[in-house]
This record gives structure tokens, sequence and C-alpha cells, in this order.
């Protein structure tokens, strides 16, 4: 009996070394964990979708993905065709289907087994693809560690900490895409040191491969921090050779950077079909190519919270987000204690050489998050967030791995780690600010854990006492966290994260069934128009999942032309990547191809002036719905016989400019077509501005303080006049921008001296970490219509650079505008108007264009064809978004395409009767699939070869 214990035991302890244990076991501790951290979704029956991007982009752009394979995979296997659609007409205007959803899924691996999974389960596929992605990034962890020398127990606890930090809790879950670097970047770096140490560079060129094409934002931070990492380890082992003389140190770092070159080019090649063409996208986004305001230094706030955040699920701000736990806090605490007692005894353990250059990467990394710029530089040179955390996290999970062996193996001074700790849990709850539930929850652990070191003998404990130890504090850090990010019990800012979160099967509720499409609109068989639903509640990008042509965007990458026109043509829409119409213009929503405009029943006062016609009223899934006609609404195609140069265009005025695209063409490099015409400028109504509260105006700056409010006053007589006519009015700022004021400023002094003593106070505190706003907003209402009207500022997050607003306003019997400010501040601008336009020239400009259209229309993958008969020269404008990747054939031969109207397509053409085609191809994708090919004959001859030299090597050591 004994020798048959005996022997169970050899196996299992035999068995306790196999990869495939380790992996089991780390697969029961993620499950036990993932429920104790996210019980509250499966309590509450909430799904991983965030109401706001989650639901609009990510799983958005992954649903129509899953559908957009399936279709693929269907011809391929009926029809025996590969074809792959390359444009979507329901996406904004018209949008290349690979540039705008890579950022959101295109390319991901696990994005791409979506094509597996049936409609009715995408939700839960996509809640489980989150868990996916934390638990292969643990396993990442786990193996970097293991490789390092960390005990299998100590690497599981690191693994842990990883996967359930506050990064994947909080913006990961907000946006599922989030998630890509927290599963790849640790093979990357895994993938370094094994190249470093000749052996397979498989893990490298494969993780770099699958970074570039799962998501190019990201890939850029990882591979700047991997170049890092790289460059410090050369060094570490140039340093152990004993050898850092320059003689030495040029050629070696030379023939490392040739070999990551070969090895990153041939993975970088292997992304190329979709990495290609979405980097050349970027490039001319707006929102990349605005004027950055970046500080030296953040607000004081942010220092103080630092420490307090640094175990729990709360951020300091520019999405610093750690929540490494009160186990991790403790453990990185005695780590420096550690380093810095053998540093001033300058005698090192050299058993404990990888946790001193952790702690070195430790203290640099924290130095990026402390200063704003590595923020900025990390983000893209963007703005400044932290998006970057979680190779911290990578880093404080390898710290306490190593630690976990090393405190019970070493002894440390307690005093000063008792010391050390107590001023560790002291200074927050020193400092009012940080003096929040969250940081009293993680300073009670901290105590507990500093107590029970100071009085317990660890290094004297059973093995299975002490690892049984270390996961329970670890599991009551994590089941804290989730307390106060998930709990509807807690109340506090920052909690109430499931509330955001939708419960199964209202995604697709809101993506498909919540819309106005049962609403009997005629087909659009033989024929183009797009709707316009911005006064609905629907969700934003549903359109694609509805097949629906509209005018609505939200998606990080957008076409820069369609960017370009909104700016020129002042619309109120602040952010390059989220437009949702027209802005209420009817001459625009007519050149645009907008027929119908969605309002709720009874409010068709608020669709354009022009839109006079109702179609229908019915009864839909979002309630009554009434669908209005634009009746001057043109074609896909229509023609101009004049011209005028983008130049001439620009130095216009906006309402000119609106006047002017219904009787002339915005075109270049066309001198045949050039014609003169006299464009008109909107009427001035304004008469005067009131102010009440705290607030001033000069004509150049509203001053905004404590109540400050303004009201434009029209002039009678003329607003008489337009208010009857087929007119739009239009409130007009050029140049808008908002400076901040502390609290204290937005007083006057007899405000300030009928205020209490403790009101003063408060004011007094509000302004001690006191940074101006960079972000404000005007409310502009008239009669029953309200604008918004967002200004940002350089340094925003959302800031693209852009500062022109028009509000457009269909005239009733008001003849005020109020205006209000959603903070007290400077808001200063070069113009400032208000103004009315007749809808005359536009309807007779309209009715031109009407005449010669595109008719015939056809639409199918990638093409689109027409035919048109003109009886001169003309400008044919296709209301198809401008793309380098289209090409155009008129009568079966190739013709050129022209940018016409800043942001769509044009075609000259003779006089005749014409058959036109547009075939589309993403641009540089052709590229990118050359490019595809010579990386992958690269990575297989570098595999060859390097199995070759590792099968030599091996014989020669035998």
């Amino acid at each position: 009996m004994n020798i048959a214990l005996s022997r169970t035991r050899e196996y299992i302890n035999t068995y306790k070394t196999k990869p495939l244990f380790f992996v089991l076991a780390y697969t029961a501790l993620f499950a036990v964990f993932a429920c104790l951290v996210f019980g509250y979704f499966f309590i509450y029956r909430k799904s991983f979708i965030w109401y706001h991007d989650g639901l609009k982009q990510h799983y958005n752009a992954i649903l129509y993905y899953s559908k957009y394979l399936k279709n693929i995979f269907r011809v391929l296997f009926t029809e025996h065709r590969l074809k792959i659609p390359l444009w979507d007409f329901s996406i904004g205007y018209g949008s290349d289907i690979i540039t705008t959803l890579h950022y959101h899924g295109i390319g991901d691996p696990l994005a791409f087994l979506s094509v597996l999974v049936p409609e009715r389960f995408m939700e839960y596929w996509y809640s489980l693809m989150f868990l996916i992605r934390a638990y292969i990034g643990g396993l990442g962890v786990s193996a970097f560690c293991l490789y390092h020398g960390s005990e299998r127990f100590a690497a599981l606890i690191g693994s842990l900490i990883y996967s359930f930090s506050a990064y994947g809790m909080v913006l990961g879950l907000m946006h599922g895409c989030f998630m890509v670097p927290v599963m790849i970047f640790p093979f990357i770096i895994l993938g370094i040191d094994l190249v470093m140490d000749r052996k397979t560079p498989a893990v490298f060129i494969f993780s770099i491969a699958i970074a570039a094409i799962s998501n190019f934002y990201f890939f850029y931070m990882q591979l700047v921090l991997a170049i890092l990492y790289a460059l410090a380890s050369f060094l570490v082992r140039m340093r152990s050779n004993g050898d850092l003389s320059i003689k030495s140190l040029v050629p070696a770092l030379m023939r490392e950077i040739l070999r990551f070159l070969c090895f990153g080019l041939a993975a970088i090649c292997l992304a190329m079909p979709v990495f290609l063409p979405v980097v050349m996208q970027l490039f001319s986004s707006e929102r990349y190519g605005a004027e950055k305001n970046i500080h030296f230094f953040y607000t004081l706030g942010y220092y103080l919270e630092f420490l307090s955040d640094f175990p729990n699920t709360q951020r300091p701000g520019a999405w610093t987000l750690m929540g490494y736990t009160p186990l991790a806090s403790v453990l990185i605490l005695i780590g420096l204690v550690i380093a810095i007692n053998d540093f001033k005894r300058k005698l090192f353990d050299k058993n404990n050489l990888k946790l001193y250059r952790g702690l070195a990467v430790f203290f640099l990394l924290t130095i990026f998050l402390v200063v704003p710029f590595f923020g900025f530089a990390l983000n893209g040179f963007a703005y400044v967030t932290n998006r970057w955390v979680w190779a911290y996290s990578m880093c404080v999970s390898f710290i306490v791995a190593q630690m976990i062996s090393v405190i019970r193996n070493h002894r440390f001074e307690k005093n000063i780690f008792a010391v050390s700790g107590l001023i560790l849990i002291a200074i927050p709850l020193m400092i009012p600010e940080t003096r929040t539930i969250p940081t009293l929850i993680s300073d009670c652990l901290i105590l507990a854990i500093i107590v029970g070191i100071l009085i317990t003998d660890l290094g004297t404990l059973k093995t299975w006492v002490y690892r049984t130890a270390v996961l329970v504090i670890l599991s009551l850090g994590l089941m804290a966290n989730s307390y106060i990010r998930y709990s509807l019990e807690y109340k506090n800012e920052g909690s109430f994260a499931t509330e955001e979160f939708l419960s199964f099967h209202e995604a697709d509720k809101k993506l498909k069934d919540e819309n106005p499409d049962t609403l009997g609109i005629p087909s659009m068989t033989g024929d183009f128009y797009r709707i316009e639903e911005e006064r609905l509640d629907v969700t934003p990008n549903s359109s694609m999942q509805r097949g629906v042509f509209g005018t609505q965007f939200y998606f990080s990458i957008t076409n820069p032309y369609v960017s370009r026109f909104i700016d020129l043509l002042y619309m109120n829409w602040p952010k390059d990547y989220d437009y949702r119409g027209l802005d209420n213009r009817s001459g625009l929503s007519s050149l645009c191809s907008v027929r119908y405009a969605l309002v709720k029943d009874g409010e068709e006062a608020r669709v354009p002036v022009l839109y006079d016609k109702k179609i229908t009223t019915g009864e839909t899934s979002i309630g009554p719905v009434t669908a209005m006609e634009n009746p001057y609404a043109l074609s896909l195609g229509y023609a101009y016989d004049g011209a005028i140069s983008s130049e001439d265009f620009e130095a216009l005025s906006v309402t000119e400019r609106m006047d002017v695209l219904t009787n002339r063409v915005v075109l270049d490099d066309e001198d045949g077509f050039y014609s003169t015409f006299q464009a008109k400028r909107a009427e001035d109504l304004m008469e005067e501005v009131e102010t009440s509260g705290y607030a001033s105006f000069d004509g150049k700056r509203f001053f905004i303080g404590k109540n400050g409010r303004a009201r434009i006053r029209l002039k009678g007589d003329l607003f008489d006049k337009y208010s009857k006519d087929d007119s739009e009015i239009y409130l007009i700022f050029k140049n808008l921008r908002f400076k901040g004021i502390t609290s204290r400023d937005s007083y006057d002094d007899g405000m300030w001296a009928g205020l209490r003593p403790f009101e003063k106070r408060q004011v007094e505190i509000d302004d001690r970490f006191y940074r101006s706003e960079k972000a404000s907003s005007i409310s502009a209402t008239y009669g029953t219509e309200n604008r918004i009207i967002e200004i940002y500022m350089p340094g925003y997050d959302f800031y693209c650079g852009r500062h022109n607003f028009l509000c457009a306003f269909r005239p009733d019997d008001t003849d005020t505008i109020e205006l209000s400010f959603r903070h007290p501040g400077i808001y200063e601008f070069d113009e400032f108007e208000v103004s009315a336009q007749s809808m005359d020239r536009t309807k007779i400009g309209l009715a031109e264009r009407g005449k010669y259209c595109l008719e015939n229309i056809a639409i199918d993958t990638n093409t689109i064809s027409g035919s048109i008969e003109t009886d001169s020269k003309k400008i044919l404008v296709l209301t198809v978004p401008f793309s380098k990747g289209w090409k155009a054939y008129v009568d079966g031969e190739k013709h050129e395409l022209k940018q016409a109207n800043i942001m769509f397509t044009g075609i000259p053409l003779n006089p005749g009767k014409h058959d036109i085609m547009l075939i589309y191809e993403t641009p540089y994708l052709r590229v990118g699939l050359y490019l595809f090919s010579l990386g992958l004959i690269a990575t297989i001859v570098i595999l060859i070869i390097n199995a070759g030299r590792r099968m030599a090597l091996k014989k020669s050591i035998l």
C-alpha cells in the first residue's frame, strides 16, 4: 500500500512539471477569478457591450464583420467565386470597409472567428472575446515569467494580476479592441528574448504580424515599447558578458538591429494587406493633424491620486488605470526596500538581479506615467492619454512573480518596511481628495498584509499555507475592485459601470430592431437616395446593419474629403470622425442625394424647409414616425456646366459657399469649365445682443461668469420677411475659441460678498487643483429648436482642429435666439452673426442640376453603373465620397476621375449619351498583397535557416 501511494505521489509530482499541468492550473484559476471579478455581470445578466462606443462601434463592427465573412464564404461555396466587398454605401456617405472597420475588428484573428458564430449568439461571443484576450495575455505573462526563472506558482499570481488589472476591467470592457495589446504584447517581449538568446524567431515574427494586422493604433505603442525593451535587454546581456566598450558594443548592436529588422520586416509584410491601406488612410485624418497643446506636468491632483489609485480601479486622469491590488502594492514596496538596502550596502544578491532589472523598468515606466509628454508620444502624438498602461501592468506582474519567491527566501529590513508601509497608507488618508472609499478599502487590506508579514516568519510557513494565503489576499483585492467598479450597492463616481452595459439581446435590438425601416418608403430599385435620421433616437452606425443609405458616421478613421467638406461648410460636428447628418440645411441635403427626412410624428417642423411633402406616417419599433420628402433631392449623379476652383471657393463666406454649390461645381485643373458666378451672401439679421447674470459681450467675445447668459434679438423688418418665406436662419461662429476661468473669477464682487464663509471655502478648494477647461459648449435655442455647439481646444482628447460652426434653423414666429454656456469662461471668435438666406436661388440651382441626372443606376459589389445623356460639355458629379480607389470607365474606356464639390467624385463628359461605370479597389490593397507574398516567403526561409542552424548546433554538442 505504501509503495502504491509513493508511486502515485511520484507520478503526480512528475506530472506537475509538465507544461500541460501548468496550463490547466492557470485555466482553472483564471475561470475562478473571472467569476469573482465579473460576477456582477452574471448576477445582473449584463453583457460586456458598453452602451456608448461598445455598441455603436465595436460590437456593431464585429456583427457586421461576421455577416460580411459569411457572405464571402457563401458566395465562394455556392457560386465558386471569390467576391470580397470593399465598399459599402451604408457606412456614412459610403466608406471603404477595410480601412473603416480595421480598428474595430478586421484583421483581429479572434474577430475572424466570428464567422463561425450564429448571429443570435454574437453578443455572447463578443463578451467571451474579452475573456479570451485576457486569458491569452495572462498565459503570455506566465510564459515570460517562467522563461526568466520564476516559480510556477509565482508566475500564476503575476499572470492573474495582469489579466485582471484595472485597464482591462475598465477600458478593455468599454472598448473591446483595447484588449488586443493585452493579449499580444507579452508574446512580443518573450519573442525578443528568444531572438536575443539565439532561439526560435517564430514567436517574435508571428506576434508582431498579429499585432500589426489586428490594430494599427496599439501596434504603434507595442512597437515603441518593444524597441525600448530590446535595447535595454541588449545592454543587460552585454553587461553580463563583461564587455561594454564601444569597440564591442557598436558592432554587436548593429548585428542585433539587422537581425530584428530582418525578422520585423518579414512580420510586418505578413500584415500588409490590411496594415498598409489603413496607415495610408490614417495619415490624412484631421484628428492627428490638429494643433497640439501639451503641458509639462499633470495637475497636482493627478500626482496625489496616483499613489492612492495604484491598487484600485479609480484613475487620477489621462486614463491611467492600474488596479494592481493591495498584494502587488505591498510586494513592490518590499522589492524597493530590498533594492535600496542592497544598493546602500553595495552588496547585490545575484539571485535578485532580474528583480532589480524589473524594478528599474518599473521606475522608468512610472516616469512615463507622470510626465504628460510620454502619454502624448505613445499615443501617436495625437493627445495625452496613457492607454499604453497595459505595458506597465506587465512590468508590475513580473515584479510580483519575482517577489512571491524572494519574500520567503530573503531577509529585509522590517522596520524600514513597516515605516514605509505606514507612510504608503497615511499619505492618501491625509489628503481630502484621495480620502475615498476605494482608498480606505485598499488601505485596510494593505495594513492587514503588512501586519501579517511583520508577525509571521514566511520562510517557516508550509508551502500550501503560504500559497493559500497569497491566493486569498489576491482574491480579496480583486473582489474589492470588482465591488467598487461594478456593484450597484456602491454609489460613487466611477461606479455603476454595469448600468452602462447592455443586457443580453439588447444590443441586437438597438442595432437592428429599433429603427423606422417599417415605414412605406419607395424601393430604391433602379434609383439611389439617402435617408436623414438625425432627429430620431436610432443608434449611430446602425444603418450598416439595416442596409440603409444614410448620413451618419461614427468610426475612428474617416474619409478626409468628407471631413474637409464638413469643415468648409461649418457643419456643427466638432469631431472629424463623428457626424450625424447635414445640419438641417436644405441645399446641402439635396446635393448629397438625401430624399427623405424621418422625424417623430408631430415634429415635422424640425426638418429642413424644402422638405414640404409628407410621404407617410406609421407606427414603428421606435414609435410613430413621419417620412418627409425633399422634392429637390438629386440623384446619385447630376451635372454642372460651370466650375469654380477650390481656392476661389474657400475665399468665400460660408453662406456664399452654400449658394455657389447649387450653381457651380468646385473643381481644380479644369480651366475649360471655369465660369464667373456672383455668389450671394446671406442677409444679416442680428439687431443686438443682451446679456444677463454675470456676463458681458464686446463684439469679439462673450465673458461668461456665474449664471451668465445671452440673448440675440433679430431685426424686426427683415425677420418678418424671412419668417414668411422659404428661408433658413443661420447662427454662425468663425474661429470660436474657449478659455476657462477659475471658480472664483466666475463670481462678481457682489456675488462673492453674498456667499457664506463655508461656500467661499468650497470655491477655494475647487480652485486648488484648477487647470483651464479644454472643452465647453454653447446651447442655442430658437423657438422649439435647440442646437449644441461643442467647442474643443488643443490638449482635449477629441480635438480635431475645428473652430467654425453654423447652426441652421427653420423660421418660426420667434424673433430671439437664447444662448446658454456650459462652463464659465471667455468665448472668443473672429466673426459672429445671425443671418438668413432665401431658398429661391437654391431651388433654381437644384432644378438646373436635376435636368441631367444619372439613370438606370445599378450598385453591385465594388461597382456602380448608370447612363446619362447631355447636350453639351458637362461635369458629372457622383455623390460618392472621393477616393483614389475608384476607377471610372466612360463608354468602356478608362476615364480620369476628379475631386468635385470637396468630398465627391466628378467626371468630365462630352455631349451625347454615355454609359458610366465605377469600379472600386481599396487603395494600396494590391501592393499589400504583393508585400504579404514577400513576407511569407521571407518568413519560411528564416524559419528553415533557423531550424537548420539549431539542428547543426545540437549535433555539434552531441
